[in-house]
């Protein structure tokens, strides 16, 4: 199935990206944190103590988690945490009923792959308040959120993100819209100092093997394929 370019009358960075940034930066977001993802982040902790990896990884708003089972085959010695909001999403085509109907209610472990269902940036909240630090985190093909005024659903101009950047992870960024990433490396130049290089993602990058469906789906749709690394 053919995938349709991300289409916006923004084509270039947005003239408020500056001023929403550093407004953030200035102000603690104190939105009260959800209780099902303390919840989730308790049992995480839990999990990944007993679990015995060297590290942990973040593939942030996971999906279905397939991507993050093939980014676990890729890190095998580190605990691989795909987190993503949806219920109904997440799992899907990958467990079986009993393992969806654990996984409402607490993280699932499949090898050095977990699955937590958690809102993803009170997720970076608690770990900033843990002092924990992911190896790296994956935001792979994130909503683009395309339209001008949707500026502020963006991660990078959201009022999580000095928290994310405050975790002091290696962050990795892949879209099909440069100027989403465009953005981002603005964003984390304004926060940090150091401005990280938008790249295409060449062909050979592939060889059959894809981060996430949508990055399938968007290749075979011969869209550019853009990455961001921190």
């Amino acid at each position: 199935m053919k995938s349709k370019e991300v289409s916006s009358s923004q084509s270039g960075i947005h003239p408020d990206l500056r001023k929403v940034i550093l407004k953030h930066s200035q102000n603690e977001w104190k939105q009260p944190i959800r209780t099902h993802t303390k919840l989730a982040f308790e049992r995480f902790n839990r999990l990944r103590e007993a679990a015995g990896f060297d590290g942990f990884i973040l593939d942030a708003g996971c999906g279905t988690g397939q991507g993050t089972l093939q980014l676990a085959k890729q890190f095998p010695h580190s605990l691989v945490v795909g987190i993503d909001q949806s219920e109904q999403r997440l799992g899907r085509g990958l467990l079986t009923f009993e393992q969806k109907t654990q996984l409402s209610a607490e993280p699932i472990l499949i090898n050095n792959c977990m699955l937590i269902r958690a809102e993803v940036a009170d997720f970076w909240r608690l770990l900033k308040m843990d002092r924990l630090k992911p190896e790296k985190v994956f935001i792979l093909y994130p909503n683009p959120w395309p339209k001008p005024g949707h500026l502020m659903r963006r991660w990078h101009a959201h009022p999580v993100f000095p928290t994310l950047m405050a975790l002091g992870s290696p962050i990795e960024l892949r879209s099909n819209w440069k100027v989403y990433l465009q953005e981002f490396a603005q964003a984390v130049g304004l926060l940090t100092g150091v401005k990280p290089e938008v790249k295409l993602l060449p062909t050979k990058e592939f060889a059959g093997l894809y981060s996430t469906p949508f990055e399938k789906k968007y290749f075979e749709s011969k869209h550019a394929l853009w990455c961001l690394q921190t």
